[in-house]
């Protein structure tokens, strides 16, 4: 949820979906990086997400990273690698670190959350 304006937020392999705090549709934004505009957003693979700070950071899958995107026009700002990453389930941001909880089938012990400084 925005923290000002208190739009939701939610992910899938088509972009972002922004929905007003009524619930009602507003917009998708589809993630682009200058470097690569080409790019679609189902490669993106949207495990979780979170805000921090005001700023919005996208964990993505395919890209073994976490994303920083403009909430206005899905533009991603900055990239965080995520050493040793292979899935993952949700996003939490602090000043100091992201934790990743850790994807896992349900008929395996849960690997927890693996946490990256920042």
């Amino acid at each position: 949820i925005h923290p000002g304006t208190g739009d939701i937020y939610m992910g899938d392999d088509t972009g972002l979906h922004v929905l007003d705090k009524n619930g009602t549709y507003r917009k998708t934004l589809v993630l682009t990086r200058e470097a690569k505009p080409n790019r679609e957003a189902s490669e993106y693979t949207i495990a979780g997400l979170d805000f921090h700070g005001g700023r919005l950071y996208v964990l993505t899958e395919s890209h073994s990273s976490i994303l920083l995107v403009d909430t206005e026009t899905g533009e991603i700002l900055a990239a965080f690698a995520l050493d040793g990453f292979t899935e993952g389930a949700g996003l939490a941001v602090t000043d100091e670190a992201f934790y990743v909880v850790v994807d896992h089938e349900l008929n395996e012990p849960s690997p927890g959350v693996k946490m990256y400084a920042r």
